[in-house]
């Protein structure tokens, strides 16, 4: 895990470095911060995907659906070339999951995962949700939009580190399983939490107007 996480923080202290970078305001605006938060987000997104595509279908389904969100928010607000990409995005998806739904025919692998996790993360800062004449709340929008992807992964780092595991150990302690646990079938647990995604992000929709 250390080259692979060595080689994620790389590339996103790349994508900062190029000048796409979040945007803070008060006392945070130095590019650094930013440059670090940015940083830290792409590669928290990353391998928040990684740690999601634990079942047939979740981490495509999940993406598409936040891809959706992200395209939306920031057609709200005016973007045009973030959400062009993010359609394309939930093309891609939607094909994929014609044959990754249960039972899968294909899977997206660590390769899938870790690219759809950057992918998302680097959109997400490409974009702009919070544009002058609008709310500054509305940066707040990826993190309702990944708000499952997020705790997945928070949830299951901290289980595994009270248990005096590595974090990046597999194991079976992930949101999808724990619904399996509770007497969900896979594609049961599949499909709430994609409902859940849906039902977090819809809410980022409307951050950009609130006073």
């Amino acid at each position: 895990w250390k080259p692979r996480l060595a080689v994620q923080f790389a590339c996103a202290a790349a994508v900062a470095a190029s000048g796409v970078r979040i945007t803070l305001f008060g006392p945070f605006t130095h590019p650094l911060i930013g440059g670090a938060v940015t940083t830290v987000w792409i590669v928290a997104m990353t391998n928040a995907f990684n740690m999601l595509d634990n079942m047939d279908g979740l981490a495509a389904s999940v993406g598409l659906i936040a891809a959706l969100l992200f395209g939306a928010a920031q057609a709200a607000v005016g973007g045009l070339f973030a959400p062009a990409v993010l359609l394309i995005v939930v093309g891609a998806l939607a094909g994929f999951l014609v044959h990754n739904h249960a039972p899968a025919r294909l899977y997206m692998g660590d390769a899938g995962s870790n690219f759809l996790g950057f992918l998302l993360g680097s959109l997400t800062v490409a974009g702009n949700f919070s544009p002058q004449e609008a709310s500054p709340f509305g940066v707040l929008t990826p993190l309702l939009v990944m708000a499952v992807p997020l705790y997945d992964m928070t949830s299951v780092i901290l289980i595994r580190l009270s248990e005096g595991r590595s974090p990046f150990q597999p194991d079976r302690r992930h949101f999808s399983h724990r619904l399996v646990g509770r007497g969900l079938t896979p594609p049961q647990a599949v499909w709430t939490i994609d409902l859940v995604t849906l039902a977090c992000g819809l809410g980022a929709l409307l951050l950009h107007r609130l006073d």
